[in-house]
């Protein structure tokens, strides 16, 4: 059995349009600096109906992952006090991802709360449907 690593450098073309040659430790820093400084990354998770219960333990480790946006997108309340500044709570029913999702994929869409797992198979879309949320992101997530 072979386990693969990966490591994934990812250096913003925005930033360095052409191949960067590093010279010296100071451009080493300068683009840490600029990389670092950019929330360039999002990840959106849907979820409907109660909320796991270890729901606060993501929550928490979210925390230490300071250059992603959570976005939390459920028909649940959350006590946004105890989450942590990369995490927003975005409250949205099963209707309002109805027609939200109908208007920008030009088809009706009808998800209901007996089958609310559906909404998964909408995650290729969720870069369109949530485009105004993801305005400024360079990468999406799903989960």
């Amino acid at each position: 059995m072979r386990f693969w690593a990966c490591h994934l450098n990812y250096i913003n073309p925005l930033l360095f349009p052409q191949p960067t040659v590093v010279k010296n430790k100071q451009m080493i820093r300068d683009i840490n600096i600029k990389i670092n400084n950019e929330k360039s990354i999002a990840l959106i998770v849907c979820y409907f109906g109660k909320l796991p219960w270890y729901f606060n333990y993501f929550a928490h480790s979210c925390k230490y992952n300071p250059t992603i946006d959570f976005f939390i997108i459920t028909d649940e309340t959350i006590d946004i006090k105890s989450l942590p500044n990369n995490v927003k709570h975005i409250y949205k029913t099963l209707n309002d991802i109805n027609l939200l999702a109908t208007e920008k994929l030009g088809f009706e869409i009808n998800l209901t709360y007996a089958y609310p797992y559906k909404v998964a198979e909408f995650k290729p879309a969720y870069g369109l449907i949530f485009s105004e949320l993801l305005a400024g992101y360079d990468f999406l997530g799903t989960y």
